[in-house]
């Protein structure tokens, strides 16, 4: 966002899990799958369904966030009223940011909203072939569902170049 590659309107009209979807964000053909993390866990991505990862081509990129926190960081309120600023110009825009912002079960009066954090690192991921992954259709039957953590170390032939990914998000 910040190298103005696509506007706040788009990516927030893209912001597509709260609105059930198995991944996050959908834009410009890609599907992004956004995982967050602080610096002082174990360095894995945390998979929550059996349809998160389920992709039939590589247009599907899970972006890992690393955080620590930081005295001098940003705050969720802080990002969620600079957001809100970008929109302004969109009043659809803004109400549907709020609408989406209540059903992923952000709570402004809660204490998280004012901690303030750091990003130590963004790492992109394409899923493709050969990604450990667990889909629907390659699971015993009787499986129904599936939440299962992915060790990042077995990631980095999968990793995407910074340049890459943004060029991946341009279209």
């Amino acid at each position: 966002l910040d190298k103005g590659s696509m506007g706040y309107g788009q990516v927030m009209r893209g912001w597509r899990g709260p609105d059930g979807d198995a991944t996050d964000i959908a834009v410009n053909g890609l599907r992004l799958e956004v995982k967050a993390q602080l610096a002082t866990a174990a360095p894995r991505l945390r998979i929550t369904s059996l349809d998160q990862l389920d992709s039939l081509d590589d247009s599907l990129v899970v972006v890992w966030h690393r955080f620590s926190r930081a005295d001098q960081g940003q705050s969720l309120g802080a990002l969620i009223d600079a957001i809100s600023c970008e929109l302004v110009t969109s009043h659809r825009d803004q109400l549907e940011f709020q609408r989406k912002l209540l059903l992923s079960g952000f709570d402004p009066s809660a204490e998280y909203v004012d901690e303030t954090f750091s990003l130590d690192r963004r790492t992109a991921f394409r899923v493709s072939e050969g990604f450990p992954r667990l889909v629907r259709e390659k699971v015993p039957e009787g499986i129904i569902e599936a939440r299962y953590d992915i060790a990042c170390s077995h990631l980095t032939e999968f990793e995407i170049d910074d340049d890459d990914f943004e060029e991946m998000i341009s279209g």
